[in-house]
């Protein structure tokens, strides 16, 4: 197998992406799965995608302009290298869960797959 994930995987997170895009800008009905409530406290949590999503806030934008009314509140805790299972910190850092608790996070939009690919099929 080699060692980068194949295409397949790489077009099936732009595809992801650009759908969550598509969700966020069109107006939806009030039956949408996805909503926000007023307040809410939205987290980023990944791998290098989310930690880079922390230069450019085009993602947070996005939501401030579907949602201008509700005072959300952003929080990145993306991290280059995180896996789903797998976060490597130093000694009493504190886990994933305890710091979407800290953060009072609400909503989770959740960064991961391309790491896990490496590891073929059964990575993902």
């Amino acid at each position: 197998m080699s060692p980068h994930p194949s295409s397949h995987h790489m077009i099936a997170t732009c595809f992801t992406v650009l759908a969550l895009m598509g969700a966020i800008t069109q107006a939806r009905p009030a039956h949408a799965e996805f909503s926000l409530e007023k307040g809410d406290h939205v987290s980023f949590i990944g791998n290098t995608l989310a930690d880079r999503m922390q230069h450019d806030g085009w993602l947070e934008t996005l939501i401030q302009l579907r949602f201008p009314k509700h005072h959300l509140v952003f929080r990145n805790l993306g991290f280059s290298g995180d896996e789903l299972t797998l976060r490597l910190r130093s000694a009493d850092f504190g886990s994933p869960d305890d710091w979407l608790t800290r953060t009072k996070t609400d909503v989770v939009f959740a960064f991961f797959g391309y790491n896990e690919s490496f590891a073929g099929e059964d990575g993902v």
